[in-house]
């Protein structure tokens, strides 16, 4: 958890306005459990297959929320998070099921490819889930979701950044 092994993420979430702005939402009683780092490094395109988080974490409530604050701007370009609005207040559509019939949903081997085809697979493959929609967000924006949405996050191979 980063925010147990360096200073620098434990001032983050203690004094630059996240837990305020946390605590606005979701009251005195909100507790942060986990936390980490999603990072994407240049050329190291890949798929994380559709997944919601509830399967993560040894909880059988599905009150966890999911807490991003974004370091770089992300939109089309360099691979957004992508998510299927809705789909924590239900049970799986039959579209979804027929599209992943194994969950979660088997991403596409990519150790083969050259990274034009990792790009196109990696965006296939994000494209294929109904109803997702990109999150096009700037830097210190959030996306804060229920650990019951469907999502991913996809990844562009050739742009260097960190999220």
């Amino acid at each position: 958890m980063p925010h147990k092994q360096h200073a620098y993420y434990d001032e983050i979430l203690r004094n630059s306005g996240v837990t305020e702005v946390l605590r606005d939402l979701l009251g005195d009683d909100a507790t942060l459990l986990t936390s980490k780092l999603n990072t994407k490094a240049p050329g190291g395109g890949a798929a994380v297959e559709w997944h919601q988080d509830w399967a993560f974490y040894p909880h059988t409530n599905d009150s966890l929320l999911a807490f991003g604050l974004l370091l770089e701007d992300v939109d089309m370009e360099n691979g957004p998070l992508q998510v299927v609005p809705g789909s924590h207040k239900r049970f799986d559509s039959p579209e979804e099921i027929a599209h992943f019939p194994i969950l979660p949903a088997p991403a596409p081997a990519l150790r083969t490819l050259t990274a034009e085809e990792r790009e196109a697979a990696c965006r296939q493959y994000c494209e294929a889930m109904p109803g997702a929609v990109q999150l096009h967000l700037r830097a210190g924006d959030f996306a804060m979701y229920r650990n019951s949405l469907w999502h991913i996050g996809s990844y562009v191979p050739y742009v260097k950044r960190a999220t």
